[in-house]
């Protein structure tokens, strides 16, 4: 008995010794392994990522668009983790969905980097708004891309048929580059897609549509759609085959020389309101033009 007891001591004080070494070696570890933060890459700038290796003590080169680079020394990752840097540098930075660029600020003391913004407001873990949802800021879309409204880039009207029930055609609001935009026939088709969405009519020669979005130059529905003044009706769509829809030309925007004029949508008008500078020619029957129109006859 007495030897069974001295072993299962000595056994006790091994596991006891075990551990306590294991405590003394045991470091406080870096990083988190397989943890990617970001990087910059020297001379050229860009943006990259370095991954935490399985020790948790330290990272793997930083890798840029070209592959492997040589890591400028200011760095942080994704999340603004702390670093040293330079006070008040400004560095690019990647929000956590991958693919939208910001920027962060050293802090003034030099103790690390800020957030990741974009366009002033910082940057979410990742776009989460769908097609045509109402946002702030690109990083909130899962399209990023946001023109007040979740949406993309386009060519033509096939890239922006989201689903049977979700679709809309591609348009240049003023910029030159075409985004999806969702149909409309007057101002209040616009409401649910934000306060900068409003609704124009699109010079289209293969359909007869408004859109709604951020038009630098809104105007009607184009000159000659067919039109019905009493009830206000347009006809939409296929040239060749239109479908009859209630609207005005003018579409609800006031100083749009643009109305219902024997039966096709006109450069012409009936109420001072119809003209950019209240100056409408016409006696309220029959159409006018603005007097402020060098055109005006």
């Amino acid at each position: 008995m007495i030897r069974y007891a001295f072993l299962a001591l000595m056994s006790a004080g091994a596991v006891a010794l075990g551990l306590a070494a294991c405590g003394d070696s045991a470091e406080e570890m870096l990083c988190t392994p397989a943890e990617e933060i970001y990087c910059n890459c020297q001379g050229t700038r860009e943006p990259g990522t370095k991954t935490c290796l399985d020790d948790g003590m330290s990272f793997g080169p930083c890798v840029g668009p070209d592959g492997e680079c040589e890591e400028v020394s200011s760095t942080t990752s994704t999340g603004g983790d702390p670093q040293e840097c330079e006070p008040d540098s400004v560095e690019p930075c990647t929000c956590d969905d991958g693919t939208t660029m910001g920027e962060t600020t050293c802090e003034a003391d030099g103790s690390g980097f800020g957030p990741c913004l974009v366009d002033g407001g910082e940057c979410a873990a990742a776009g989460t708004l769908g097609f045509f949802e109402v946002c702030g800021a690109a990083n909130e879309c899962l399209s990023g891309d946001c023109q007040g409204f979740c949406t993309r880039e386009c060519t033509d009207y096939s890239d922006c048929q989201e689903s049977e029930t979700l679709f809309g055609d591609c348009v240049d609001f003023g910029s030159g580059t075409k985004h999806c935009a969702p149909y409309c026939l007057g101002q209040e088709d616009c409401a649910p897609y934000g306060q900068t969405a409003i609704c124009s009519g699109v010079e289209d020669p293969t359909w007869i549509f408004a859109a709604c979005g951020p038009f630098e130059a809104p105007q009607g529905m184009p000159y000659g759609t067919l039109c019905e003044p009493d009830p206000p009706q347009l006809l939409v769509g296929n040239p060749d085959d239109p479908q009859i829809e209630a609207g005005d030309c003018h579409l609800g925007l006031a100083g749009v020389q643009n109305v219902c004029v024997f039966g096709e949508c006109s450069k012409a008008c009936y109420e001072d309101i119809d003209c950019p500078a209240n100056d409408c020619s016409s006696d309220g029957m029959t159409p006018g033009c603005c007097l402020s129109d060098p055109d005006c006859q």
